[in-house]
Order: C-alpha cells, then structure tokens, then sequence
C-alpha cells in the first residue's frame, strides 16, 4: 500500500511542478512528491524489483524515443568538439570522484555516479544498481539539477 501511495505522492508533485511551469518540474516534482512521503510517512525507502524494472523501462523508452537519425547524423561533424567534452567531463568525474573518496568517504562507485555528469534519472536508475547509496547520488544530481535551473536563466543574458 505504501508503494501506491508513494507513487500517488510522486504523480502529484510532478504534476503540481508542471502546472507552475518549473523546467524538468515532472521529474523534479516526482522526487520531490515520493521523498516528502517517504520522510513523512517513514515509508519504507526501497522500491519492489517489478517497479523499478518498469521505472527503468520507462526511462530507457523516453531516451531512446529522443535519439533519431539527425542526432546520429551529426556526429561526425561534432567529433572534435564532443572528443574535447567527454575528455574534460571525464577528467572532471576521475578528480572528483578520488576528492570525494578521500575528502567524504564516499565509496568509489558513489562518488563516481555522483561525479559523474549526467540525467538525474539515469544517474539515479545506475546508482540503484551499482552501490548502497543511492540517495546520496540522487541528492547530488538532485542539487547539481537545482542549481542548473536557478543559474542558467540567471547567468544566460550576461553570457550574450
């Protein structure tokens, strides 16, 4: 009972952000709407293996429904300027994630999905699978996406 009411939580967060126009408010709202339950509620914090299979499935479906041939198409015209970004996010991503280990304590697959730059959801779904502290990956994305929403408008006229 707890999983349908923390998915009705989560439903009415990601449509109440959507409503007020806040961009990603879907997703943001959905995490938000769930981890407001749960905190309140003192839900159980784990998701059944059936849902969190369907979650991912889901993902995988609206990623792969955004990648057409134009994307593909243009990614021979891009290889030098994705060559220099995925270079310099994975540097960014090793440094980071050996800071973290040493600095927080933060076991290396953690600290590495926390890092490592990314979707909220797919650095969400990735960290469910890959260490025991999946809140804290999602709390780092959750932040990083926070912070991206207030700066970007903020900083985007100075820029040009």
């Amino acid at each position: 009972m707890q999983l349908a009411w923390r998915a009705l939580a989560a439903l009415a967060g990601a449509g109440l952000l959507e409503l007020l126009g806040v961009p990603a408010g879907a997703l943001l709202g959905g995490v938000i709407g769930a981890g407001t339950f749960t905190v309140w509620r003192g839900a159980q914090r784990t998701t059944p293996t059936q849902a969190r299979w369907l979650a991912l499935a889901l993902l995988g479906w609206v990623i792969g429904a955004q990648t057409g041939p134009e994307a593909l198409a243009a990614v021979p015209s891009l290889l030098g300027p994705l060559t220099a970004v995925l270079a310099g996010l994975a540097v960014c991503a090793v440094v980071l994630t050996v800071a973290l280990t040493r600095w927080a304590g933060w076991d290396p697959a953690t600290a590495l999905l926390a890092a490592a730059p990314g979707g909220i959801g797919e650095m969400a779904a990735l960290s469910v699978v890959a260490t025991d502290d999946a809140e804290v990956v999602t709390a780092t994305h959750l932040a990083r996406l926070a912070l991206i929403l207030i700066a970007v408008p903020l900083l985007a006229p100075l820029l040009g």
